[in-house]
């Protein structure tokens, strides 16, 4: 026993003589960072007044456009005009098509004049309902061995520009005012309808894309707060994000329930040997062949910048001298193709010069969401590769980089720096203007 006690009074003046680290883990715990879904977004401010987004080191505006069904030449020659002559130079703009499931409110209203009436009014109201619902939720139940993905979706196009403006100087908002009413009248020479997105209407837009809950389809009530960042007014109190290599999940808590949504992102491995305007409505709904269709919701964006005239002119001219060099020597003869490639690329040299044709970088991706449970987003994975390639569009999954696809999804942030890393990691493709 008195070895014991011995043994005891020593540890603790042994423990005594040993520094306090109390202090120090205290410090260490209070320097630590939790990561923040909401200060990755750069939204801040809205000027009511300019009708422009003050973000934290970028100013830019947000359109919504009425979806065309279709288009023509004509069309397509006035976008490209407005990609030439109206947009600055090297700076992006997004076009995001989304697709949403939140049609609860929307599906009421189309019923209100279908409404049945009598003594069972109410029951066939509500079955009548009901078999909308589902559809929204799922499909449209089919006959047997019909197993076509026909659903209700409300598919809404939004465009997002944004450009670098610390001090937000009042030559800074003028020039951007201009630029909104000169783009709006180039999209209306395209028959292409457009209104502004105010601070209300945005924060209810990005919340539905970032929040997306598989199990809601009636849009949430978003109230503004003048006095709190746009960026924490975008994202739920619950929202909590998980990074996988091959996709994200999304958790949410509304009513006391728990949602876990997963994330897929696919995009354009190369440019397609072919292209129209006209049938891109076909990726994701296509009327001849209806299996080739996406029924989950989704967001289809695409980021473009125009480059510089005059740099891609010279690089034209310096392929075209290389390329015409090669195609008089015996390298010709090993290589057949370089006298079509010394042709094309002086033709295009050609259309540069002249200003008929401007050189685009852009970047294709799409963003899906469903239930997270693998069979479900296998499901998805293979209506969206078979839809996109059925129109000669390759899609690839970016492995370990499904954060960034979901972050190119969102307005302004590609104005924010993300296009520079899209750039960097290889992804982006380049085409004429007339082409994207």
């Amino acid at each position: 026993p008195l070895e014991a006690v011995t043994q005891a009074v020593n540890s603790l003046v042994t423990a005594l003589k040993l520094p306090d680290e109390s202090a120090k883990a205290n410090e260490v715990l209070g320097e630590m960072s939790f990561p923040q879904f909401s200060r990755l977004l750069p939204y801040r401010d809205y000027n009511q007044e300019s009708g422009l987004f003050m973000n934290d080191t970028t100013m830019g505006f947000m359109l919504e456009a009425i979806p065309i069904n279709g288009a023509n030449e004509s069309i397509v020659e006035a976008l490209d005009h407005m990609l030439r002559t109206k947009l600055p130079r090297g700076i992006p703009l997004c076009i995001h098509l989304m697709s949403s499931q939140l049609v609860g409110d929307r599906i009421e209203y189309g019923l209100r004049e279908f409404s049945w009436s009598g003594e069972q009014a109410e029951r066939f109201n509500a079955i009548t309902r009901a078999y909308y619902m589902k559809a929204a939720a799922t499909q449209f139940p089919l006959p047997e061995g019909m197993n076509l993905p026909l659903t209700l979706r409300h598919y809404r196009v939004f465009i997002s520009y944004c450009s670098p403006s610390k001090k937000k100087s009042r030559a800074d908002i003028l020039e951007m005012e201009n630029l909104v009413k000169i783009i709006r009248a180039s999209l209306q020479g395209a028959s292409i309808t457009t209104q502004t997105v105010d601070a209300q209407a945005f924060i209810d837009i990005v919340g539905e894309m970032i929040n997306h809950n598989p199990d809601s389809l009636y849009p949430k009530r978003r109230q503004l707060d003048p006095y709190s960042d746009l960026n924490y007014q975008c994202v739920e109190d619950s929202f909590d994000l998980k990074v996988r290599a091959d996709y994200l999940t999304l958790g949410l808590r509304e009513n006391g329930r728990n949602s876990t949504a997963r994330i897929l992102n696919f995009h354009l491995a190369r440019n397609p040997e072919i292209a129209f305007l006209w049938n891109v409505a076909d990726n994701y709904s296509n009327l001849l062949n209806p299996e080739l269709s996406i029924s989950c919701p989704f967001i289809l964006t695409l980021t473009l910048v125009v480059e510089d005239q005059v740099k891609t002119h010279s690089e034209a001219n310096l392929k075209y001298m290389d390329l015409e060099k090669k195609s008089k020597t015996s390298y010709a003869k090993w290589f057949p193709s370089v006298e079509k490639e010394a042709k094309e690329w002086g033709e295009l040299r050609q259309r540069l010069g002249s200003g008929q044709s401007s050189v685009v970088s852009y970047f294709l991706n799409i963003t899906a969401f469903c239930k997270d449970n693998n069979e479900t987003a296998l499901e998805v994975e293979q209506d969206i590769l078979n839809s996109f390639r059925k129109n000669g569009f390759e899609l690839i999954s970016p492995r370990f980089n499904h954060m960034r696809n979901f972050l190119t999804c969102l307005p302004f942030m590609a104005g924010k720096g993300l296009f520079k890393q899209l750039k960097e990691a290889g992804v982006v493709q380049r085409a004429e203007s007339f082409n994207v």
